[in-house]
Order: C-alpha cells, then structure tokens, then sequence
C-alpha cells in the first residue's frame, strides 16, 4: 500500500473488496479477499494512528488585540472515525490543553461546525467544515479539549455511513463500489484482482495466479 493513500481511499478499497468477497465463489478468491481486508484494515488503523499536525506557529507573534479585529490561521489538518450514531474528528496539536476551555470553542450546525482557538503559541486558529456527509444533532455534538489534542464528537441524526467528514456529491458509497447497471459483476472481481496483483509482492503475485489455476 502506498503511504500517501488517505484514510478515505482505503476505506474505499475496503468497502469495494467487501462487495467483491460477497460474489467471489471460488475459496482460494475468497481466502485472498479475506486476508486483503485484513491487511487494509491494519492500514486503516495505522493511518488514523498517525498524528498530522499544523506546521510549528511563530511563537514571537503576538495574537492581535480584539480591537483591531481577530486574524486567523487555517487548521486543515485532522483525522476522523466513523461510528454508529457518531463521527470522531481528531486534531493535534502539541500542549494545547494550556489554552484552557476559554480559549477553545465551537460552534455546531446541523450540517456544519467551526472551531476557533485564541492564543495558540501566539496566534489564533480555526477550522470551518461546511457541508458534513451526513446531519448532525449540535445540541448533543461536543468539544473535548485534552493534553495535546482537540476531539469533536459529531452526533449523527441518524445511522448513515460516513465515507468522509465533508459530503461529496460524485462520492462512491460501498454497496456500489466497481459497479454499475451495465457492468458484469464478475469485471469488478478481475479489477481487483488485478489491481491486488500490480501492487502486490512477489507472495501476493504467487498467491493469485494459483487461485486462477
């Protein structure tokens, strides 16, 4: 797997490999699909564990006075993780339980939230996330400040998936990954095939042309 594959991507490939497995018949495809799931699901964890940060603020410049009106820099950098009734979204960044709660807000929407954060290493942040992939409840969506990471736990109004934070209207959903009404399924199972085999090590190579045989 390549390391610039976002989490969004492999949660694809997961899902697609999921929907392939279900039409899969033959067992040697069906033992391979299994543990490629296995493997992507490792992944997935791996890259939800990796921390992206904001690059280092100048800590000599000073937040402007609220009089002159307040500037802020622009936090894009998160990850998150979906659940049932709830989205996770996760930010890090280093001793930013010492701004307190007074200096960490957000404000929720149904299909949005903004997050400010005033006198973060001298200067003030913010993250706006319009268009979520799905409504929430702002009433009972929250803000967790911790030692070194802001956590914003977006209640779902109901159980949808959530293939990312932000909606996207072209957006592949799982039960249709590798498909459409014209396609034959078994196209999507060589897609994938072929796919594992041009990524694969020279095991994976070895494993797939025997499952052919």
């Amino acid at each position: 797997m390549n390391s610039d594959k976002t989490i969004e991507e492999l949660q694809q490939d997961f899902a697609e490999a999921e929907n392939l497995l279900s039409q899969a018949q033959r067992p040697r495809l069906q033992k391979l699909l299994q543990d490629e799931l296995s493997r992507l699901r490792v992944s997935i964890d791996l890259e939800r564990n990796r921390a992206p940060r904001p690059e280092a603020p100048q800590k000599t410049q000073p937040a402007p006075a609220a009089n002159e009106g307040v500037h802020y820099s622009t936090l894009t950098k998160y990850s998150f993780e979906n659940e049932s009734d709830h989205v996770k979204v996760y930010i890090l960044l280093d001793g930013i339980g010492e701004v307190g709660k007074e200096g960490v807000k957000c404000d929720f929407t149904e299909r949005s939230f903004d997050l400010k954060i005033h006198g973060y290493q001298g200067k003030n942040w913010r993250m706006i996330i319009r268009n979520l992939c799905g409504d929430i409840v702002p009433g009972t969506s929250e803000l967790r400040l911790k030692k070194n990471s802001i956590v914003l736990i977006l209640k779902k109004s109901g159980t949808k998936y959530w293939d990312s934070l932000v909606y996207k209207e072209n957006a592949l959903k799982p039960e249709s990954l590798g498909k459409d009404k014209n396609e034959d399924p078994q196209q999507g199972l060589m897609n994938m095939m072929k796919k594992l085999y041009e990524e694969g090590d020279e095991d994976m190579k070895r494993t797939i042309a025997q499952a052919w045989v």
